[in-house]
């Protein structure tokens, strides 16, 4: 039922901008892109895992629990592969932590590293979406972009913070079963995230992470002819990528498309371009999650035949 319902949350949105969008200039839009930029974009994509990687690697030092780096990049592929496979764009975490688990991580640093990672990302989107808030303003005379964006920044802003200090609630309340799972997480949140040095080396591969993400965007755009600006895709990307991270369609498809358009429309895009974009974009996204599915078959074919994980625990 819930495949279901994201399937029809999908198709409708697609339907819905489709509906009365010039079919043919869609058409001539799409045919302009050339097969280098697919590559180039999905390249530049794909590598970004590395940085990713990189990046939990420090969660993971913080939580005492470490893996070899090249079976880090292989845990992030996978987890990519099954973002874009999976109905649900958080579908891959749980792979990867039940890989975790498989290669013999205790449940809390396994499940907690990946989360924390998971939550860093969105937390950078949503200070991307407040640094452009000026801009955004400029943009929109009727003030009803930055007021949506302002919103979602301030509930995301509070839910973080509320994750970041749930262990600080009352006896009383975290001794519940289900608030003392959630209690530690917020406890290694706040020793990986919030420690001086490790936090902003964290944080600044989050911000290089989308601002190269956007590159990508910006990259497909003005190879089918759009007419926007590096500076506005950093800005407007993060805002797109924050909408289709909602679980309610599948992998993000139809959520990101809409956006996209109405992101895009801001700087005077036509429709036509900015769904042609996102539908590239979407392409890309899919092609440089591909290497995960492979090493998954791998990973898994050592599992059946008994073969150990090259995964390595540090003691501490």
């Amino acid at each position: 039922m819930k495949f279901a319902f994201k399937l029809i949350v999908s198709v409708s949105v697609i339907v819905w901008i489709v509906y009365g969008m010039d079919l043919g200039s869609l058409r001539t839009v799409l045919t302009r892109v050339d097969v280098t930029t697919l590559v180039l974009a999905t390249a530049v994509i794909a590598l970004l895992n590395i940085l990713i990687s990189w990046r939990w690697g420090f969660v993971l030092r913080r939580l005492g629990a470490d893996f070899k780096p090249l079976e880090r990049v292989a845990n992030v592929f996978v987890g990519q592969f099954f973002n874009q496979t999976l109905p649900s764009t958080i579908g891959g975490d749980a792979v990867r932590i039940w890989m975790l688990r498989r290669a013999g991580m205790s449940l809390r640093p396994a499940a907690n590293s990946v989360l924390i990672d998971r939550v860093m990302g969105l937390g950078t989107l949503i200070l991307f979406a407040l640094a452009g808030l000026p801009w955004l303003a400029e943009l929109d005379p009727s003030n009803n972009a930055p007021i949506a964006v302002s919103v979602i920044a301030v509930i995301g802003l509070l839910g973080l913070t509320s994750l970041a200090l749930l262990d600080k609630l009352p006896a009383a309340i975290t001794r519940m079963r289900l608030v003392a799972a959630v209690t530690t997480f917020s406890l290694d949140m706040r020793t990986s995230v919030f420690h001086a040095t490790t936090g902003l080396v964290i944080l600044g591969c989050s911000v290089t992470v989308h601002a190269i993400l956007a590159a990508a965007v910006w990259m497909i755009a003005v190879r089918v002819g759009v007419d926007i600006s590096l500076g506005a895709c950093i800005i407007l990307v993060p805002l797109v990528m924050v909408v289709s991270a909602v679980p309610i369609s599948v992998a993000g498809w139809g959520l990101r498309e809409g956006a996209m358009v109405a992101a895009f429309g801001l700087v005077g895009v036509p429709d036509e371009q900015s769904f042609a974009v996102s539908l590239l974009f979407g392409l890309c996204m899919v092609l440089a999650g591909l290497p995960g599915g492979a090493l998954w078959l791998r990973r898994r074919r050592q599992l059946h035949l008994g073969q150990p994980s090259e995964a390595k625990q540090n003691p501490t």
